[in-house]
């Protein structure tokens, strides 16, 4: 039993520097990239008001309730490559049905490699494929 002391202790302090350290640390990193709240999950969670979907290789981030129109608001597209690595992020104010897809009113594009930004009109067709025009 007392060889298992040194192992309880170093799990201790473990979890003591990760609890104290690195989830602070993570959470301002993700309200730095407007990712949103960590939130704890489960049954008794609180899980907010938006959903996160995955389409294809996207991540997708939507209120869980749209109007009565069908209309989203606040709408976020996480694009990444088939490795999982984020290419960009798509951010719309409004997000509309449109056919078999979506038109994203009030885009901002972000380029994750050079932090470009471009403001553009962009519809997103089933599967999750995205085409833009600037405007």
């Amino acid at each position: 039993m007392s060889q298992l002391l040194p192992a309880a202790a170093l799990l201790g302090i473990f979890s003591f520097l990760n609890a104290d350290i690195a989830v602070p640390i993570s959470r301002d990193a993700l309200r730095t990239w407007g990712v949103g709240e960590a939130r704890k999950t489960g049954i008794l969670a609180d899980d907010g008001k938006m959903a996160w979907m995955l389409s294809g290789t996207d991540v997708v981030r939507t209120p869980k309730q749209a109007s009565a129109s069908g209309e989203l608001r606040d709408v976020t597209i996480f694009r990444r490559d088939a490795e999982g690595r984020l290419l960009e992020r798509i951010g719309a104010a409004r997000a509309l049905p449109q056919g078999d897809g979506w038109q994203l009113e009030a885009v901002r594009r972000i380029d994750i490699d050079t932090a470009a930004t471009a403001n553009l009109r962009a519809s997103i067709g089933r599967g999750g494929s995205t085409s833009g025009r600037c405007r």
